[in-house]
């Protein structure tokens, strides 16, 4: 999911951004989108994990919330990034690929029991 995510963000920068935008402008709009993403299964799995004590107790949610921001914040924060690390676009796609390893490993990190 993290690397698929990223190279969408790749192609499509500006989608992070957008969303932020419209979830600000009409919160309603966004949420009759968001419900259109069943997470039963997701959660179901997780939960699943912790009761076999593969992986810590843990939300869900919190999961979640977790993958979509470390893939999602460095393009919508991509020039405070750009700026604070001195990264020129080529840079910047650069550190994004990388966080195609970072993230699975810094969450899958953050699950053990």
């Amino acid at each position: 999911f993290v690397a698929e995510y990223i190279d969408v963000l790749l192609a499509n920068p500006h989608i992070p951004t957008f969303v932020l935008g419209e979830l600000n402008r009409d919160p309603s709009r966004m949420g009759q989108f968001v419900r259109r993403f069943d997470t039963t299964q997701f959660v179901k799995d997780v939960l699943d994990e912790v009761e076999s004590g593969r992986i810590r107790p843990v939300d869900p949610r919190t999961i979640l919330v977790d993958l979509l921001s470390l893939t999602a914040f460095p393009f919508a924060a991509r020039p405070l990034m750009q700026g604070m690390f001195s990264l020129d676009d080529d840079d910047f796609r650069a550190f994004a690929e990388s966080r195609k390893r970072h993230v699975p490993r810094a969450l899958f990190a953050s699950l053990a029991p």
